[in-house]
C-alpha cells in the first residue's frame, strides 16, 4: 500500500478586503454607541422620575408655601362653596380637604365649605357619605339606606361609587357579581390605575368602618396587591397629573404607607401652577420640557387635582 505523495489543499477563507473590515468596525462602533445612549437615556429617565434633584431641606421648606398657595387657589375658585347640584365638590373631596385644614387653617375656605355643607344637607348623595371615617356621625334614614343599597348594585357607569359605598357599608350592601369578582377576589381584573386607586380607597374605608368584615375578606392582602402595582406605576411615570397626586394622597392616607421617594413629593411641588393649583390631565409636552430642564409653562388648574396634592403635601410634611 503506497502513501499519497501529497495532500489535497485545505479550503481557505476568502481574503477580507480593507473596506470590509472598516465597515464592520464602523457598524460595531455605532452599535456600542447606540447601547451607551440607550443605557444613559434609561438611567436619566429613571433618575428624573425617582432621584431627588433638590435637598431634603429644600423640599421641607417648599411644602408650606405650596400648601398656602393651593388653599388660596381653591378659595378663589369657589369650587367648595357650591351645592352638588350646582357643580360643587363631592363629600370625599371635602373629607380630604378638611384633613388638610386641620393642619393648615384657611378661614375663608373653611367658611365656604361650611356654607356648602348647609346647602347639601338635604341631598341624599351627600348623606350617603356620612359613614366616612372621622366625619360627624349622622343616622341614615331608611330611604337613605335603600338608595345606597340600590346605588351599590346598579351603578355600572360609576363603578367607583359602588366600591366606595360598599367600603363604607360592607355589612349591608351587596356588589354586583362582576364587581365583587374584580374588587374582592381577583385584583388582576383591575386594569387601570384609576381603578386601582379607588379600589385602594374602598379597602381602606372598609378596614376602618368594619374591621371584622375587612379581616374576613382578607383586605390587607388586597391592599398589598393594588399598592404594589400603583408603586410600579409611580416609579416609571414621568407625567404629573391628577392620578399622580391621587396615588400619593391615598398612600399617605394609609396607616402604614409604602416608602415614598422624596423625588415624588419634589415633583409634586415643582408641578404646581402659578395660580396655586395643580393640573388634572397629563401633559407630555410639559413633561418633555421638564425633562430637559425647561417648564413649558402653566397648565390648567383643577380643584380635584389640587386638593389631592394638598393632602399629600400636608400628610408628608407631618410624617417627615
Amino acid at each position: 500500500m503506497t502513501q499519497r505523495a501529497s495532500q489535497d489543499p485545505l479550503p481557505s477563507e476568502p481574503p477580507v478586503s480593507p473596506t470590509g473590515r472598516s465597515s464592520r468596525r464602523r457598524a460595531l462602533k455605532y452599535l456600542l454607541l447606540a447601547v451607551v445612549i440607550t443605557l444613559a437615556g434609561a438611567t436619566y429617565y429613571y433618575a428624573f422620575c425617582n432621584w431627588s434633584f433638590h435637598s431634603r431641606e429644600w423640599t421641607s421648606r417648599a411644602i408650606e408655601p405650596a400648601i398656602r398657595k393651593g388653599l388660596d387657589y381653591l378659595y378663589a375658585s369657589e369650587a367648595f362653596a357650591r351645592a352638588i347640584e350646582d357643580g360643587g365638590e363631592a363629600p370625599p373631596h371635602f373629607f380630604f380637604l378638611e384633613l388638610v385644614l386641620r393642619r393648615h387653617d384657611h378661614p375663608g375656605l373653611g367658611e365656604q365649605m361650611a356654607r356648602a355643607k348647609e346647602l347639601n344637607k338635604d341631598n341624599w348623595e351627600w348623606r350617603a357619605y356620612y359613614g366616612m371615617p372621622g366625619w360627624p356621625r349622622h343616622e341614615l334614614t331608611a330611604l337613605d339606606r335603600s338608595r345606597i343599597e340600590y346605588a351599590v348594585g346598579h351603578s355600572p357607569a360609576n363603578f367607583w361609587a359602588e366600591w366606595v359605598f360598599h367600603g363604607l357599608y360592607p355589612s349591608w350592601t351587596k356588589l354586583r357579581p362582576e364587581e365583587e369578582e374584580r374588587l374582592l377576589l381577583d385584583t388582576t381584573r383591575l386594569t387601570t390605575d384609576y381603578q386601582l386607586t379607588h379600589a385602594l380607597l374602598a379597602y381602606l374605608w372598609m378596614k376602618r368602618s368594619d374591621p371584622a368584615v375587612a379581616a374576613q375578606r382578607n383586605v390587607d392582602r388586597l391592599i398589598g396587591q393594588v399598592s404594589t402595582r400603583l408603586y410600579r406605576s409611580q416609579t416609571w411615570d414621568p407625567c404629573t397629573s391628577d392620578l399622580y397626586n391621587e396615588r400619593l394622597a391615598f398612600w399617605l392616607y394609609m396607616d402604614e404607607p409604602p416608602p415614598l421617594k422624596q423625588r415624588w413629593i419634589e415633583r409634586l411641588i415643582l408641578s404646581q401652577n402659578a395660580d396655586g393649583g395643580w393640573t388634572f390631565d397629563r401633559s407630555v409636552l410639559r413633561t418633555l420640557g421638564q425633562f430637559v430642564g425647561y417648564d413649558r409653562g402653566p397648565g390648567k388648574s383643577s380643584p380635584h387635582a389640587t386638593f389631592l396634592a394638598l393632602y399629600a403635601l400636608a400628610e408628608y410634611d407631618a410624617c417627615h
